[in-house]
């Protein structure tokens, strides 16, 4: 796994925080029939839809802004979110108080065990710079036997790399872990080491401005940045060079061995 660093100011051990998150999702709104068409466009819904029955109840770990709790729910799983930033779970409550919103440490959830016949956590589990083994092992705890899991995490790739180092840090300000990028290897080995069986590992394909030309993404914003973006999201998510993500399926095992899927 490839440890990414971010520029920090108030000498801490992660850049990734609470507050970091509250920040990030400050201007999130709610969901609307745009947004809810997009995810249903998106290999992620795909996913769920193969490996997850309908009426599920299903746990979002890392919820952010509860959009994929919302989308869910609507599409007639019972789900609920978890984050660990209390001002995010303050604002979903309001925005969305129909809904069960849980204030904790994916590493130590407070629900029960097998509570959930699914779980999902997009981008979440390579924050921890002790590694995601923590997160997972908590994840098959709360997943009934056969339960589901799906998690996505940055994919480790020259270009993720190279991105990386000219957009956060080629200034001289203090450098703090924010996250892994993983192989196909990487994330599978861990799936599989938190007693799951790996059915299914792939990139999700979503390029990005940032990965194929970072030094024009540092130079656009607002509506032009979100312009030129869509373009590469239409040009070059078929290029795997270019796309942020990868995902790994597991499915909740008790068996000692478990077998690694490749990635496809």
């Amino acid at each position: 796994m490839y440890k990414d660093f971010r520029p920090t100011t108030n000498r801490l051990d992660t850049a990734s925080t609470p507050q970091v998150w509250a920040k990030t999702f400050a201007e999130s709104t709610r969901m609307n029939a745009w947004r809810t068409f997009r995810f249903a466009l998106t290999r992620e819904w795909t996913l769920i839809r193969r490996f997850v029955p309908a009426g599920a109840t299903l746990l979002d770990a890392g919820c952010g802004f509860g959009e994929w709790v919302s989308f869910l729910t609507g599409k007639g799983y019972r789900a609920q979110g978890v984050d660990y930033s209390d001002e995010l779970i303050g604002r979903l409550k309001e925005t969305y108080p129909g809904q069960v919103w849980t204030q904790a440490d994916i590493r130590r959830l407070p629900h029960r065990d097998g509570e959930f016949d699914a779980l999902i956590s997009w981008g979440v589990i390579e924050h921890d710079e002790a590694g995601p083994a923590a997160a997972l092992a908590e994840f098959n705890r709360v997943l009934k036997p056969g339960g589901v899991v799906i998690v996505t995490v940055p994919i480790d790739s020259p270009a993720q790399r190279r991105s990386a180092e000219y957009l956060y840090r080629r200034s001289c300000d203090e450098q703090t872990f924010f996250q892994y990028f993983m192989t196909a290897e990487d994330l599978t080995r861990h799936v599989a080491a938190a007693r799951f069986s790996v059915a299914e590992a792939g990139v999700l394909p979503n390029a990005v401005l940032q990965l194929v030309s970072p030094r024009l993404a540092s130079r656009l914003h607002g509506v032009t940045f979100r312009a030129v973006n869509m373009v590469v999201s239409f040009l070059f998510s078929r290029l795997h060079r270019y796309c942020v993500m990868r995902y790994c399926v597991g499915v909740k095992t008790t068996a000692v061995d478990v077998t690694d899927s490749r990635d496809r």
